[in-house]
């Protein structure tokens, strides 16, 4: 009986140390192999702000915006849509043209986009639950 006991507890202890991402030690872990830390996406921020506007051109440098983790580390397994529009309290304007893209490794870059009036106005960009962001002022030009 005692034999079939130390035996059973061997083969616990030696699973318990191979097992799991544990060094053959004991002290020491790591995440298993097929259980690797992902970078979760809580917030956007731009990359790129739009710079280069003409009323009623695309912006000369279009926007990019990344999803990003609590510790600003872009998030490349998000590809949730992203959209961009017109930030609070600038000047009477309409944002067009491909204002929602999947994000691709956690990235959004926008193409075309432009504002139909001049004058000085801010983008936010979206996506569900994440935080979004603004980006400084920018001037569009007649």
């Amino acid at each position: 009986m005692t034999r079939r006991l130390r035996s059973a507890v061997l083969t616990a202890a030696t699973l318990l140390v191979a097992g799991a991402g544990c060094s053959s030690d004991g002290l020491t872990t790591s995440p298993p192999p097929d259980q690797t830390d992902q970078i979760v996406a809580v917030k956007l921020s731009f990359t790129t702000p739009p710079s280069g506007a003409s009323a009623g051109v695309p912006f000369t440098t279009q926007p990019v915006v990344k999803a990003e983790d609590a510790s600003g580390n872009v998030a490349t397994t998000y590809t949730g849509p992203i959209q961009v529009i017109l930030g609070l309290g600038g000047t009477s304007g309409v944002l067009c043209c491909n204002v929602t893209l999947n994000a691709v490794n956690g990235v959004a870059a926008f193409d075309g986009l432009r504002i139909d009036n001049a004058g000085t106005y801010t983008l936010r960009a979206f996506s569900g639950t994440l935080a979004g962001t603004q980006t400084g002022a920018f001037t569009v030009v007649p």
